[in-house]
C-alpha cells in the first residue's frame, strides 16, 4: 500500500475508573461507577490510588495517559500505558482528580475523567477546636500569671512576717540587755535605803519599780503602744535613776499643747536607750557641783511627732575619751546601735520614714555643752 494513502487514527479514546483503593482496600465495585459525584475520605484515609482505563477501538493497548490531583499535583502526570495512579499523605482539602488519554498517536483525547475528591480535617485542626484551643491556652496564661502573682504575694508577705519576727527580736534582745542591768541596780539602791533605816526612800523607789516592771511586761506584748505609756515609763524610770543618784540631776518631760499622748502609738522603748545614754555618758561624767539635767521635749510637727532628748553633759567626743580609757565597752552604745536598726527596720516594713539625728551641742568657743538627740516618727 501506498504511505499516502495512509489516515490517522481519528478515534478519540474516553476514559473511565475501573477501581479506587483506601489505605490498600479496594473499595466495593458498586461504590465505584463511572462517574462517581464525589470521593469523601476522613482525614486518616489519605493513601488512596485510582485505577483506571479506556475504551478504544483501535490499538487500545496503545494509548497512552496523564493523569492529576488538582491543586496538589501543579502539572499533568505522564503515565504513560500504566494505569493506576497513588497518592499518600494528602492534606486536607477539596481536590479534582482528572484522568486524559491519548491514541496510539498520542493525540489527546477531549473527554476526560474528573472525579471531586474530599478528605476531611481532622478534629485537632478544626476552627472550634483551634478556637477551644486558643481559649485554653488564654486561661492557662491567665492561671499562670495569677499563680505567679500570688507567689509573689505569698513571698513578700512571707518576707514582711519574716522581718517583722526579726524587729520583735532585735526588740527582746534590747529589752534582754536593758533588763538585767537595770534590775541588778534598782535591787541594790533598794538594798541600800533599807540598810540605812531610810524605810520611806525604800518604799517609794520600790513602788516606782513595780510599777516600771508592769509597763515593762505590758508593753513588751505589743509592737506599738501609746505615747503615754512610753511617757509614763520614762518619767518612771527617770525618777528612781535621780533617787538611785541622789538627786545628781534633774529631769523634765514637756508635751506640746494639744498634743494628745494616748491618740499616737509608737514603738516602746524607742527613747529610753537615749535617755539613759544621756545619764550614763553624758552627765555622770560631770564635776560635782556642776549642774545636770536632762530634757525630754515631745512635740508635734507636719504630721510627725518630733522626740527630743537633750542633756548639758559632756558631750560624746569626751564620752568616747572616758570609755576608750576604762577600756570597757560601753553597754548604752550597743542599745543605742539596736535602737538605730529598729528604726531601719520599721521603715522598711511599714514604709515608714522614721528619722534618727544627734546633734554635738557646743558654744560659741567650740567646747561641747552636751548632747540632742532627735527622733522623728511619721504620725
Amino acid at each position: 500500500a501506498d504511505p499516502k494513502d495512509l489516515k490517522p487514527n481519528p478515534e478519540q479514546p474516553k476514559p473511565y475508573l475501573t477501581g479506587i483503593s483506601v489505605l490498600q482496600k479496594e473499595l466495593k465495585s458498586e461504590l465505584v461507577p463511572n462517574h462517581l459525584p464525589s470521593l469523601n475520605l476522613k482525614y486518616w484515609e489519605n493513601f488512596f490510588s485510582f485505577s483506571f482505563s479506556s475504551i478504544g477501538y483501535t490499538l487500545g493497548k496503545k494509548n497512552r495517559f496523564r493523569y492529576r490531583l488538582n491543586p496538589f499535583d501543579q502539572e499533568w502526570i505522564d503515565a504513560g500505558d500504566r494505569r493506576f495512579a497513588n497518592y499518600t499523605n494528602v492534606p486536607s482539602g477539596d481536590y479534582q482528580f482528572e484522568v486524559q488519554v491519548a491514541n496510539n498517536e498520542e493525540i489527546w483525547s477531549e473527554h476526560q475523567l474528573s472525579i471531586p475528591v474530599h478528605i476531611g480535617t481532622a478534629w485537632y485542626a478544626t476552627t472550634w477546636f483551634l478556637g477551644l484551643l486558643g481559649l485554653f491556652m488564654i486561661a492557662l496564661i491567665y492561671t499562670i500569671y495569677r499563680y505567679r502573682i500570688n507567689q509573689t504575694v505569698k513571698e513578700e508577705r512571707i518576707k514582711a512576717n519574716f522581718e517583722k519576727r526579726l524587729m520583735e527580736v532585735e526588740m527582746n534582745a534590747l529589752r534582754a540587755q536593758m533588763n538585767p542591768h537595770f534590775l541588778f541596780n534598782c535591787l541594790n539602791s533598794i538594798e541600800r535605803y533599807i540598810i540605812i533605816n531610810d524605810t520611806k526612800r525604800a518604799s517609794e523607789y520600790l513602788n516606782n519599780f513595780a510599777r516600771l516592771i508592769r509597763l515593762i511586761l505590758q508593753n513588751s506584748r505589743s509592737n506599738y503602744i501609746p505615747l503615754s505609756d512610753e511617757i509614763e515609763a520614762l518619767d518612771l524610770y527617770l525618777q528612781m535613776e535621780s533617787m538611785r543618784f541622789r538627786g545628781k540631776f534633774d529631769y523634765e518631760i514637756k508635751v506640746q499643747n494639744g498634743l494628745k499622748p494616748s491618740n499616737i502609738d509608737i514603738p516602746p522603748m524607742l527613747f529610753q536607750p537615749f535617755v539613759e545614754n544621756a545619764i550614763w555618758h553624758g552627765l555622770m561624767h560631770k564635776k560635782d557641783g556642776e549642774s545636770r539635767c536632762v530634757l525630754i521635749n515631745l512635740f508635734r510637727d507636719n504630721g510627725h511627732l518630733i522626740g527630743q532628748i537633750e542633756d548639758n553633759g559632756i558631750g560624746r567626743e569626751r564620752a568616747q575619751i572616758i570609755k576608750q580609757q576604762r577600756a570597757t565597752k560601753g553597754k548604752k552604745s550597743v542599745g543605742m546601735q539596736i535602737t538605730r536598726d529598729r528604726i531601719k527596720m520599721i521603715n522598711q516594713l511599714y514604709n515608714f520614714n522614721t528619722s534618727l539625728k544627734i546633734i554635738d551641742l557646743k558654744n560659741e568657743d567650740g567646747k561641747a555643752i552636751g548632747t540632742k538627740v532627735e527622733i522623728k516618727i511619721p504620725i
